[in-house]
């Protein structure tokens, strides 16, 4: 896993915009805790206080932190989108160049399909997976997971630790199915490509019995 995403690392040369993306991912993680602060601010001050004054202040400020996720959603997925899409054009220009370097006589063995499905899927898949998943996604939940754990730790501890044993039982389970969701992954991908290999053949087959057909005898 490490060694796979090093190996994406190096390919990817839009880092820079890296740093839209995740100051995107913490604060699309920060906003929706500071809504609901807000949210009990407005109940807790305003009206069981009856501090009427700071209800416009603290609507507007609501309204802002409330829609903020929503923007920085967009902007972290644009972001991640433009790495993801400059990987998958980075390692489709390195497996063309590797092809070329190969002889010709190596194709006779290969099926034209499973080069086609390693350029229209498997690249697409590894790049979707290491930017948009593991780059992406996990950092956004691992933030949301440390920002919800500090909040409910200030509202009570005794819930935290229900929670935590919720969340361990719950990654166990993942863990035990995870491996059989895997291998049903996998196999769906080795059937695309048989299937991909099949059409390709029947199309190239087709193809020569309408050429030959058309030869004058």
């Amino acid at each position: 896993m490490m060694s796979s995403m090093l190996f994406m690392m190096k390919n990817i040369n839009k880092k820079r915009w890296f740093l839209l993306g995740y100051f995107a991912i913490f604060l699309e993680s920060l906003t929706p805790i500071i809504a609901t602060l807000l949210q009990r601010d407005l109940i807790d001050r305003v009206f069981s206080e009856k501090r009427y004054q700071e209800f416009p202040k603290i609507l507007a400020l609501y309204a802002i932190f409330f829609f903020g996720p929503k923007l920085w959603f967009t902007v972290r997925k644009v972001a991640f989108f433009h790495i993801g899409y400059h990987l998958q054009m980075t390692l489709t220009n390195k497996f063309l160049l590797k092809i070329y370097d190969i002889p010709a006589a190596a194709f006779n063995k290969e099926h034209v399909g499973n080069l086609l499905n390693h350029i229209r899927n498997n690249i697409a898949d590894a790049s979707d997976l290491s930017v948009n998943q593991i780059l992406s996604e996990s950092v956004k939940n691992i933030l949301t997971i440390v920002f919800l754990a500090f909040s409910v730790a200030n509202i009570n501890f005794l819930m935290l630790l229900v929670v935590i044993a919720v969340a361990i039982i719950y990654y166990g389970l993942l863990h035990k199915f995870g491996e059989k969701t895997k291998l049903f992954s996998q196999r769906v991908k080795e059937e695309k490509s048989n299937v991909s290999v099949s059409i390709e053949e029947s199309i190239s087959s087709i193809r020569e019995i309408v050429a030959y057909n058309r030869q004058d005898w």
